[in-house]
C-alpha cells in the first residue's frame, strides 16, 4: 500500500482508526490541525467541511491514537455483530 494523502481522513477520529489498522501509513509529522469550535450542522451540510474548516479537517488529526482506533474498530464490530444477530432472530 502507498502511504495515504493526508487531506483524507478528515478527523481525529478517522485518523485513529487508520492508525490502528495501518500505522505504516500514517506520516504524523503531515497530520494538521483544523477548525475545532462549535459546528452549525445546516451550513456544513449545505456547504460540506469548507463551511466550517479552511483546510477540510475537522478536530485535531495530531491527537489520533491507536487506542481511539481500537474503541472505534471494536465498537463498530460490535454493533455490527448485534445488527446482524437481531436479523437472524
Amino acid at each position: 500500500m502507498s502511504s495515504i494523502v493526508w487531506g483524507y481522513p478528515r478527523s481525529a477520529a478517522e485518523a485513529s482508526f487508520v492508525v490502528e489498522t495501518h500505522p505504516e501509513l500514517v506520516q504524523r509529522d503531515t497530520l494538521s490541525r483544523g477548525y475545532v469550535g462549535e459546528v452549525d450542522g445546516e451550513p456544513l451540510q449545505r456547504e460540506g467541511l469548507d463551511a466550517v474548516s479552511d483546510n477540510g479537517v475537522i478536530s485535531d488529526r495530531k491527537k489520533a491514537s491507536r487506542a481511539t482506533g481500537r474503541t472505534t474498530v471494536h465498537k463498530t464490530v460490535r454493533y455490527l455483530a448485534d445488527a446482524i444477530e437481531g436479523e437472524m432472530e
